[in-house]
């Protein structure tokens, strides 16, 4: 469980809480939630993958918790919190307004603790904290000031979703030598968390070319403004190596604009709130609106929620509604948390993204299929730009059919090397 550390969104410094100079952990006021795991969780494709447990609080903290005072004049505010029966904790505020002065932790104790980094908005999102006890504090640098904090939701882990081997046995690492051809459009290719859910999406291109971070996944992962802002895009979450090596998974995106969205062909189309970093190494993926089925096509996913995965199916896709239907895998198969995964074609170019199917590791041949939502449908086939891709990804109405994928350092001056 502990190999989960390095997903967390926070950054560690030197310095530490000023409660651990103070030895205040005796002091420090619990809420304990006493919610009971489930028993069972179906999981199914077709929905994302559930991780945990959102429980509404609505507390206004500031005013709760411990006011403590240091023998050097200086200020800081805690509250504890404790899931005995969980894994981990996340948390979601309505309001978050603290002096940027001020400083904002989070641990467990002296070995685990973790500076978190703070935005300009007044929604916040702590993601899974690697423990079912935590302290929130806040270091004032001079004398104590107002703050708000409204607590809405507290999500409650029951699933090691980032677990060594939580997905089947039939999947392959994308840094197999399966996936060598394919290591391009890995780095683009998240998994991302949202209120206890997880799901698998891409960092797509458009026409313009112009570093736009749009990001494709499915309409039933994330289907609202509400849900958009509070995902967390984890890169690369990958083995360095085929079947074992490092965990990668340091690298993260916070908060989404919704930009599009359809049921009928399952899509969503996001757009980051910010710029990812150069060090992320990022690429947009290509894409096609050509409506003849591929031959062979590649699926390059998070199923379980586990490390970065890469399957093949080798024959012509076909034709189901609005949707593209793999025949069987050849090599690899999805499971519930590859749900919103690109689907390319063997010239590297999406035609579409998971919706759901029957295929699992260990079914016969004929219960191998998927269904994905058709690029081309999903084109322009809604009625204005909130339903349909095409007002984002040619806002020029070039007429396009294709466009090719792109490196992200084109997007950063001063950075002319490849990656």
């Amino acid at each position: 469980f502990f190999l989960f550390f390095p997903l967390l969104v926070f950054s560690l410094n030197s310095n530490q809480p000023l409660g651990f100079l103070e030895n205040s952990d005796s002091k420090v006021q619990y809420y304990e939630i006493l919610e009971k795991p489930p028993s069972q969780i179906e999981e199914i494709k077709g929905a994302p993958l559930q991780v945990g447990i959102p429980v509404n609080l609505n507390l206004s903290l500031e005013k709760i918790g411990n006011f403590n005072f240091t023998k050097e004049g200086k200020n800081f505010w805690q509250m504890g919190f404790y899931a005995p029966n969980f894994l981990w904790i996340s948390f979601e505020f309505e309001t978050f307004k603290i002096p940027k002065s001020a400083r904002f932790f989070i641990f467990k104790d002296k070995n685990l603790y973790f500076e978190i980094p703070l935005g300009e908005d007044d929604f916040l999102v702590i993601p899974p904290f690697p423990s079912n006890r935590c302290v929130l504090e806040i270091d004032f640098q001079g004398t104590l000031e107002p703050f708000e904090m409204k607590l809405s939701t507290v999500v409650l882990g029951f699933k090691d979703f980032l677990g060594r081997s939580s997905s089947g046995p039939c999947q392959v690492d994308v840094n197999c030598p399966e996936g060598a051809d394919w290591q391009n459009e890995k780095r683009s290719v998240a998994i991302v968390y949202f209120s206890g859910y997880v799901c698998t999406g891409a960092l797509i291109n458009n026409a313009r070319k112009d570093c736009k971070n749009y990001f494709l996944t499915a309409h039933h992962c994330i289907g609202n403004q509400s849900l958009a802002e509070k995902t967390i895009f984890y890169w690369d979450y990958e083995w360095t190596e085929c079947g074992g090596g490092d965990l990668n998974y340091s690298n993260y995106s916070k908060g989404a604009d919704l930009r599009a969205t359809n049921q009928a062909s399952d899509f969503s189309l996001l757009e980051l709130k910010d710029k990812p970093p150069y060090k992320f190494r990022l690429y947009y993926s290509g894409w096609t609106i050509d409506p003849t089925p591929a031959q062979g096509a590649v699926v390059i996913h998070h199923p379980s929620g586990d490390a970065k995965k890469i399957s093949f199916e080798q024959h012509t896709l076909l034709k189901s509604g609005d949707f593209w239907k793999n025949p069987h895998y050849e090599i690899g198969t999805t499971e519930p948390g590859s749900s919103g995964s690109p689907l390319y074609n063997m010239d590297h170019k999406i035609l579409g993204q998971l919706y759901g199917g029957v295929s699992a590791c260990g079914n016969p041949k004929n219960q191998m299929w998927d269904i994905y939502g058709a690029f081309y449908v999903s084109w322009d086939k809604g009625k204005n730009s909130a339903t349909r891709l095409k007002d984002w990804l040619d806002p020029d109405n070039t007429g396009l059919i294709e466009v090719d994928g792109m490196d992200s350092r084109v997007c950063y001056t001063g950075h002319p090397r490849p990656f």
